[in-house]
């Protein structure tokens, strides 16, 4: 897929929001230990709350048909690579928000995965290393759209009056709020409700990660009606989240896990699985 710069609003916004990013990511002991390797045979049992997240299959869909998604093959990897390291909540399915304010309140104590984004650093921690995949903000148009943004300022002005698609809860609403000059529809609950409100023509542009859009495009059966373009106009990363205060031999725990997997090529063929490398 293309990768296209959009422009240098995307950098600065990278780079103002670097300092606050440090100050939340889980490098200390977790990363120290994790760069030993697998995990102890003799190492004790942990359980570890966790839950899906609602309506996106290209990362949890163990009700439906299909893969299970790629944060269900993952923690399923975790447990394999350590026999006493286990997960418990996958079939509880949340919204993103709902899942967020659980972890910040300690109801759950970690989650795959989450944009490092400036509001959620305030909330939870993350894991700094590996990043399990970037998100590449992109657009979803009807293929008759003959508008082709290459930058933030010509979707801004291309998206008037009716304004950007934004699915309720997601990290993108910041992202575009953070440039600004966006009027944004962020009524939508879910991703395909953003996608018929496309087709109906309630808004030129669905904004979201580019990965995310073409498989639900894809699963919505509407690839002949929508595409998504290829200008890239922003990458975040894609973290295992902790809730603040989990005891650091836990947040150690998963580390070291997801160390050996990433050092495996694991992480990798689950990317290259799902689109997302």
């Amino acid at each position: 897929m293309p990768k296209m710069r959009a422009g240098d609003e995307g950098d600065r916004l990278t780079s103002s929001i670097e300092a606050d990013r440090t100050r939340r990511r889980c490098v200390a002991a977790a990363a120290c230990w994790a760069a030993g390797g697998g995990a102890s045979a003799q190492a004790p049992e942990l359980l570890l709350r966790t839950a899906s997240q609602a309506g996106i299959a290209i990362k949890f869909n163990l009700n439906r048909p299909g893969p299970p998604g790629f944060c269900v093959e993952l923690v399923r990897w975790l447990e394999k690579n350590d026999p006493g390291l286990r997960f418990t909540g996958l079939q509880r399915e949340l919204p993103l928000a709902r899942a967020i304010l659980e972890l910040r309140d300690r109801q759950i104590d970690v989650f795959f995965s989450l944009i490092d984004s400036v509001q959620r650093l305030r909330q939870v921690d993350f894991l700094d290393t590996p990043v399990l995949y970037e998100s590449r903000h992109q657009v979803a148009v009807r293929r008759e759209e003959p508008a082709r943004p290459g930058n933030y300022a010509e979707l801004r002005e291309a998206s008037r009056p009716d304004g950007v698609l934004i699915t309720h809860g997601t990290v993108y609403a910041e992202a575009l709020q953070q440039v600004g000059g966006f009027k944004l529809q962020a009524l939508a609950r879910s991703n395909r409700q953003n996608l018929e409100m496309l087709l109906r023509g309630r808004a030129r542009f669905f904004y979201h990660a580019g990965s995310t859009l073409r498989a639900e495009i894809a699963a919505a059966g509407l690839s002949d009606r929508l595409v998504v373009l290829n200008t890239v106009f922003q990458v975040q990363k894609q973290r295992v989240a902790f809730a603040p205060g989990l005891a650091p031999e836990a947040r150690a725990r998963v580390a070291r896990g997801m160390a050996a997997l990433d050092a495996r090529g694991v992480l990798a063929d689950l990317r290259a699985r799902y689109g997302l490398d």
